[in-house]
């Protein structure tokens, strides 16, 4: 059951445990929203109380100028309408329908709404479908707001509401959850002009008093961000759709964990409070199970200005399979370190340098790119190269700037060549005496110990 609201007869679900939750028109901010009713129902409800009040005591009644009550009563159309002939504010529209009386419920005017607007020449939504429902989408937006967004549900508050993300999938998935909720939504979309100008989503600001207005204990904005006490009683899906939407936005994969970051250390911790949560509700994991995963769920630690989170490797599949990413990148990411892992365990050192060096037979290479051709773990890599590196085999040549982080580019030497040919004929014949004889003793020291394994691309 939901709880009966200040208006006598409306029953909502917004405030229960109930879900999926449900918000009606009149769960919505009544001061700061206007609601756009059809034309025709519009002039019968409007032109039925000025017939029995008058438009002066109905104006009274309604604390609105008899210019504007006149206006309702005009096709919207009509160019001795306004601007805003069609809105009323959701308060006063109340208002109305209590007047009216039994002939015009609060539950019907719902059904007649097309569109809703904040103050002034604020861009509208049309389309609009009540009931509002709690569901992924929701979740998706809200999180995205307290992520990469900028929120400011303050009335009167100049600043802009909108949401900044490089990646053009993210920013459509967005403007999906947008349409999904809202109907018909206006935005601006800028795409990235310069390092100053980045791209983003703008939207109109009546929709932050909404989304402050259904989760109003939830903060946004870089340094204070922390998320709603509602997030941690939702269905399991959406609290991982909470976790995913925020790492689409703040997390990135690491070559040993997942990485969290923000500015608002609260925020970090009510995610890794929720993650526990998730662990301990998972019905498929065992104990031991649930014990190393929460082991590996770092506390929030400060890096200079700000905070990290980190979920360690140990926990890689069960984030995978639980909760996962929608940034295609970050997706692809994590994919790649869980099966370089699994190959890498596989191989011994003397297949591994075989393949690292191999890779620098056609040109210069940074670790990243030889992990990546090969699905071979970086650190991995960057041991291998520094081994060879002290024996003149390999050299750097200088930084790729191809990526975020700048990265050494490196290159065979004449020596190294030669010693690529050596571990070709080591790696077929994989004998210890054929190594102790043609390898020198560290070098026998370093491959002694063989796997018996197939070499087989990725």
């Amino acid at each position: 059951m939901g709880f009966q609201s200040e208006r006598k007869g409306l029953v909502t679900t917004a405030g229960t445990n109930h879900y999926p939750r449900e918000f009606h028109l009149w769960d919505l901010p009544q001061k700061q929203i206007f609601g756009r009713l059809d034309d025709d129902y519009r002039r019968v409800l409007i032109s039925s109380l000025v017939e029995r009040l008058g438009i002066v005591t109905l104006s009274e009644l309604l604390n609105v100028d008899p210019v504007t009550v006149r206006e309702w009563t005009v096709d919207s159309s009509d160019q001795l309408a306004g601007q805003r002939s069609g809105y009323l504010r959701l308060d006063v529209l109340f208002r109305v329908a209590h007047i009216a009386g039994n002939g015009f419920s609060a539950n019907e005017i719902e059904g007649h709404v097309t569109a809703l607007k904040g103050y002034r020449r604020s861009l509208p939504a049309y389309d609009i479908r009540f009931p509002f429902v709690e569901s992924s989408s929701m979740i998706r937006l809200l999180m995205h707001f307290i992520g990469d967004g900028s929120l400011y549900p303050t009335v009167g508050s100049t600043k802009p509401s909108a949401y900044t993300n490089k990646n053009a999938i993210l920013r459509k998935g967005f403007i999906s959850c947008l349409k999904e909720i809202f109907g018909d939504v206006s935005t601006c979309v800028r795409e990235r002009t310069s390092d100053l100008d980045r791209a983003h989503v703008s939207v109109p600001k009546w929709i932050s008093y909404v989304v402050a207005h259904f989760y109003p204990d939830a903060l946004f904005g870089q340094l204070q961000a922390r998320l709603p006490i509602a997030i941690f009683s939702l269905p399991r899906k959406l609290q991982t759709e909470a976790i995913r939407t925020l790492a689409d936005d703040d997390g990135s994969v690491q070559e040993l964990c997942i990485r969290f970051v923000s500015g608002s250390r609260t925020l970090l911790e009510d995610t890794r409070r929720l993650m526990l949560q998730i662990v301990q509700e998972d019905p498929e994991l065992s104990r031991s199970e649930k014990d190393t995963l929460g082991n590996a769920l770092s506390s929030v630690r400060q890096q200079r200005n700000w905070y990290r989170l980190d979920v360690g490797f140990r926990a890689f599949k069960w984030y995978r399979r639980t909760i996962g990413f929608s940034h295609p990148d970050k997706k692809r990411e994590l994919d790649f370190r869980i099966r370089a892992a699994q190959r890498s365990r596989l191989l011994d050192t003397l297949t591994h340098d075989f393949l690292i060096l191999s890779e620098l037979l056609s040109g210069q290479r940074t670790a990243q790119d030889i992990a990546i051709a090969n699905f071979i773990r970086e650190e991995y890599v960057h041991a291998a190269l520094r081994y060879h590196s002290a024996r003149g085999r390999v050299v750097k040549c200088g930084k790729s700037l191809k990526r975020k982080k700048a990265a050494w580019r490196w290159a065979l030497t004449d020596c190294g060549r030669k010693w690529v040919h050596t571990l070709s004929v080591a790696n077929k014949r994989r004998s210890k005496d054929f190594m102790r004889e043609a390898l020198p003793h560290r070098d026998y020291m370093r491959y002694r110990w063989l796997k018996s394994v197939e070499l087989t691309p990725e």
